[in-house]
C-alpha cells in the first residue's frame, strides 16, 4: 500500500497549520503548485500512521511511504523550514516512529520508504532530507527511485546514464551497499521511456543483470502509465 507521505495537498487545504508556509505569505508551493505538509509535525506524523494501519487492517502486507522528504522543486528560497534547513533526522525518526506503531499492531506487516536514487551516492542529504544513514534501519525496506534517466549526465562517469542501464544501476546500488546495512535494499527499476533510448527488455534485463551480480534479488519495477 504506497501512501504519499509529506506531499499532501489534500491534508494542507484542510490544515492549513500543517502546511508549510511561504516567507512572502500563506501556504507554500511548488513548482506544480502543490502543497506540503511538514515533517516536523507530530500530527501529521500521527495521520500517517493512522492511514497505514488502516492499509495493514484492510489485508495489504506491507505499508510504502513516498515523499518521504522536504521538497525538491520550486521556489525552494522562499519556504519557511523549522529549523533553517531540511532535516534528515527527521524524516529518520518519522520512519521509526511508524514503523513501531504499524508493527506494534500487526508484527508481521513491513514498512518501506522510497529514497532518491542518487541518496546512496550523494555525501549530503540532497537538500531533501534524506541522507542515507539517517534512515538505514528506520524501517524495513529502503526502495531507491534508481532509474537511469533521473541521473544527470556524467553521473558515474557516464555521458548519458539513461544509455547505461546496467552501469548505471551497478554502480548505484554498489553505493548503496556500502552505506546501508540495516534494512533490506530493494530498488525501483525503470520499466518506462524518459529520452532515449527507448526502454524495452533489453534495458530491463540490463538493470536486472547489475542487481543480480550485487545479490540483490528483490526489486521493483515502475511505469506511470501501469504498461508493463
Amino acid at each position: 500500500a504506497r501512501i504519499v507521505a509529506f506531499k499532501d495537498p489534500l491534508l494542507a487545504k484542510k490544515r492549513t497549520d500543517l502546511a508549510f508556509k511561504s516567507k512572502s505569505g500563506g501556504i507554500w508551493r511548488d513548482r506544480r503548485s502543490q502543497s506540503w505538509v511538514s515533517p516536523y509535525s507530530r500530527e501529521v506524523w500521527e495521520y500517517l500512521v493512522a492511514l497505514g494501519k488502516e492499509a495493514i487492517a484492510l489485508g495489504f502486507a506491507e505499508v510504502q511511504y513516498d515523499y518521504v522528504r522536504f521538497p525538491s522543486d520550486g521556489k525552494l528560497a522562499q519556504l519557511v523550514y523549522p529549523e533553517g534547513k531540511p532535516n534528515s533526522k527527521k524524516i529518520g525518526e518519522f520512519l521509526h516512529y511508524a514503523t513501531i506503531a504499524i508493527q506494534s499492531q500487526d508484527p508481521l506487516a513491513i514498512v518501506s520508504a522510497d529514497t532518491f536514487g542518487l541518496a546512496g551516492t550523494a555525501i549530503d542529504d540532497l537538500g531533501i532530507g534524506q541522507k542515507i544513514e539517517e534512515l538505514d534501519g528506520t524501517c524495513d525496506y529502503l526502495s531507491p527511485m534508481a532509474y537511469p534517466s533521473h541521473y544527470a549526465p556524467q553521473t558515474y562517469g557516464l555521458a548519458n546514464p539513461n544509455a547505461n542501464p546496467y552501469l548505471t544501476i551497478k554502480r548505484s546500488m554498489e553505493d548503496h551497499q556500502k552505506r546501508v546495512a540495516k534494512s533490506h535494499l530493494r530498488p525501483w527499476l525503470q520499466a518506462f521511456t524518459l529520452g532515449s533510448p527507448p526502454y524495452g527488455p533489453t534495458q530491463l534485463a540490463s538493470q536486472l543483470k547489475a542487481l543480480q551480480e550485487l545479490g540483490i534479488l528483490e526489486f521493483l519495477l515502475w511505469n506511470p502509465s501501469s504498461r508493463y
